[in-house]
Order: C-alpha cells, then sequence, then structure tokens
C-alpha cells in the first residue's frame, strides 16, 4: 500500500493514520499538553516484596506518569502514556547497599507500533542540571495489552553513584531513542525516595 507521494507505508505512516482517525472521532486530544495525571502529585510510595523461591527481596518505586495523551507522542510514536520505573534488589532480607539502581521506563502504546523494538531506538540520555549522561541501550521486555494496545518495558542497571547524581538533580531532561521527556519535581521525589530507602540501615 502507497501513501500520495508513491513511498510504501511504514511503522510511522500506520501510527499517524490511526492517530488521526482517532482524532477524527474525537478520541485524541487536541492539545499540544500532555493531560494531567494524579500520579503525578501522588506523594512518593515504594513497593518492598520478599521473593522465597530465589530469596530475593525488591524494593521499587510506584511507577510515576511522565506523561500521557500527548498529542505529538500519539501522532509521531503511538504512545499513549509514559511512566517512570526505579527499583533495586538484594540477596535474602537483610537489607544490603546495591552497586546498582535499576531505573526504567513503561511505554503504553496505543497501536501495533512498538515504538522500542529496535536496538537504535532504546538509547538513553540524560541532561542532568546541564551535565550529558549517555547512559546506553536500555533492555526491552514487550507485553499485549488486551483491546488496548502493546506495553515496553525498559530498563537498565546504572552505577548507584550516577543514581545518586539523578535523583538529587534540579533538572533532569532525557532522550529515549526519539522520544523526549523531562523528570520533574514528582519524578525526582519518587527518586531520592528510594535513594533514602537504601541509605537506611
Amino acid at each position: 500500500m502507497l501513501p500520495g507521494d508513491g513511498r510504501r507505508l511504514d511503522l510511522d505512516d500506520i501510527a499517524k493514520t490511526v492517530a488521526n482517525e482517532a482524532e477524527k472521532k474525537g478520541l485524541l486530544p487536541k492539545s499540544e499538553s500532555p493531560k494531567p495525571d494524579s500520579a503525578t502529585s501522588a506523594p512518593p510510595t515504594l513497593i518492598r516484596g520478599y521473593d522465597r523461591f530465589t530469596d530475593k527481596t525488591l524494593v521499587e518505586i510506584q511507577k510515576v506518569l511522565i506523561f500521557s495523551e500527548n498529542r505529538n507522542a500519539i501522532l509521531n510514536y503511538g504512545i499513549g502514556e509514559f511512566w517512570l520505573l526505579a527499583g533495586y534488589e538484594y540477596k535474602g532480607q537483610q537489607k544490603v547497599t546495591p552497586a546498582f539502581v535499576v531505573l526504567g521506563f513503561s511505554s503504553i502504546e496505543t497501536t501495533s507500533h512498538t515504538e522500542f523494538m529496535s536496538v537504535e531506538n532504546r538509547n538513553l540520555i540524560l541532561l542532568v542540571d546541564g551535565e550529558r549522561l549517555p547512559l546506553g541501550v536500555l533492555a526491552e521486555r514487550l507485553f499485549h495489552i488486551e483491546r488496548v494496545g502493546n506495553e515496553e518495558r525498559l530498563e537498565l542497571a546504572v552505577p548507584l553513584t550516577t543514581f545518586m547524581k539523578i535523583a538529587n538533580a534540579k533538572m533532569v531532561e532525557g532522550r529515549l531513542g526519539r522520544v523526549e521527556f523531562a523528570l520533574k519535581d514528582p519524578h525526582l521525589a519518587a527518586l531520592r525516595a528510594l535513594l533514602d530507602d537504601i541509605s537506611r540501615p
């Protein structure tokens, strides 16, 4: 199938076509601004769980919304929601200070398009108080959500010292593949809550 200019349709074309149809039906917000969400203003919550089969304890933040129903994100990448994830684990139930913290993102996609399937779209660069931190390529796991679309979970283990720098920053901007975002006060507060938990005996 070819668009009007004679090119073959690629995934971006398909995503934009679906998004345009959604806009015509009134399903796509016309504002360029992300939709406000109560998750971004809720106090940080940590989730702690022990797995007796693997003898590991996992501590993670309750995911924090970065943006949702952003018209540009839907049109360009098919992303309806984009969430911040972070956590760490240790052996047993006696807390041990980790050498690494897992930083991640959850991308809920409104079409069959998988924005982060290609390795080149999983490279994460952060600007932390103006300092460029090229963190590398994130691992990707794909989940199908019935009647919604796909969820891509992306994770990268970062050294604790790097995580401290991110959590304690005043301004953090990022680009994951083609997707740009900013971490605001609620996101940084969640990361600091996790860092405080690591610091406590």
